[in-house]
């Protein structure tokens, strides 16, 4: 029998402030709550041939971190126990969360307090390509490494919700 190839599972999801890009949130708006979706399908896939049921799915919470450069404290979600709040149980191999080989769908799927859900973007670690919606991604094998397409390291932007205030200049 052999030993199925797999990645260590270190996909990390920070949120971002859509308007500063900073990874602070403003005013009484926070990060801390948001929920994101991760499902893994046992093949390879994109977006309009995705089977209608994945193999595994997982829901991820953020979490305030320490930022490793000394920075303001970050929010975080990782695949990890700390971090999921449902779903299947994970891959496992020598007591570390792994991915095998096949297709990885992120979604945000619940807003952080003060934020919109809507118009709230993905992009991957030193991309510019900004992802609406559901990312998908693969992990492959090249040569000896194996990765997921694109890095494992997102940044989720999100739009803060602005009040209004509406004047009305009357004369008498």
């Amino acid at each position: 029998s052999d030993v199925p190839e797999y990645m260590s599972a270190q996909i990390e999801l920070t949120k971002m402030d859509l308007e500063t890009g900073e990874a602070v949130s403003q005013g009484n708006a926070g990060f801390a709550g948001t929920q994101f979706t991760i499902k893994y399908y046992s093949g390879y896939y994109e977006k309009d041939s995705l089977p209608p049921e994945p193999a595994k799915t997982w829901v991820l919470e953020t979490k305030e971190m320490a930022d490793p450069d000394g920075g303001p404290a970050r929010y975080r979600a990782l695949l990890d126990e700390r971090h999921k709040i449902s779903g299947d149980d994970f891959y496992v191999s020598d007591g570390n969360v792994v991915l095998p080989l096949g297709t990885v769908t992120i979604e945000e799927t619940k807003a952080p307090v003060g934020y919109l859900l809507e118009g709230a973007y993905l992009q991957a670690d030193g991309n510019g390509e900004k992802i609406d919606g559901l990312y998908i991604s693969q992990i492959r094998e090249s040569g000896h490494e194996i990765s997921l397409a694109g890095g494992s390291k997102y940044a989720i932007y999100d739009q803060i919700i602005r009040g209004g205030v509406k004047i009305r200049k009357r004369d008498f």
